[in-house]
């Protein structure tokens, strides 16, 4: 989506809620880079009837940076997704942002757990260029085991927190119900 979001967008977006009733199937939502947009959006699909527990809110490390409005946000029973596992630099082209690292991702994802929101919580590296693979100098797809999975350990998240994270959370929003 883009911020502000277009009447197109709307209309699209009104599709997938009823894909998502029809189907059962979790909705990914890319937002645009206005912090308050996430929130907005989820109240847009559920005053259309969508099942927000359901809803996948993407690129949350480059569009929420407070903890107070992603609080708000995970309340809504939303899952929030860190997706820019890897990137590991502030610059971002696509906005002026400084993106939080890999360390700092965790920091959120920890605040997250601590107020009930353990299962509203999903990870992912979103490689859309080749230069993310390794073959070009980049993480590759094997970072967030090879990497962050050890990092997770250290910064003493439990089994059972990384299980939910990396297995659980995924697995139930993968499945059709």
């Amino acid at each position: 989506c883009s911020a502000p979001w277009t009447e197109l967008e709307k209309r699209v977006m009104r599709g997938a809620v009823l894909a998502q009733m029809e189907s059962g199937a979790s909705i990914s939502v890319h937002p645009g880079a206005d912090p308050d947009q996430p929130l907005c959006i989820v109240d847009f699909i559920t005053e259309a009837g969508g099942d927000v527990e359901r809803v996948i809110m993407c690129h949350i490390d480059r569009t929420i940076f407070d903890r107070d409005r992603l609080l708000r946000l995970a309340d809504t029973g939303c899952v929030i997704e860190y997706d820019f596992f890897g990137m590991e630099k502030t610059y971002w082209p696509l906005g002026d942002v400084d993106l939080p690292n890999d360390g700092m991702r965790l920091q959120a994802i920890r605040a997250l757990i601590e107020h009930g929101h353990l299962s509203r919580v999903v990870i992912s590296q979103d490689i859309c260029r080749k230069t993310r693979l390794t073959r070009f100098g980049g993480h590759g797809y094997s970072h967030i085991m090879v990497n962050v999975l050890p990092l997770m350990r250290s910064r003493s998240f439990s089994e059972g927190e990384i299980d939910a994270v990396l297995v659980e959370n995924p697995r139930r929003l993968l499945t059709i119900v």
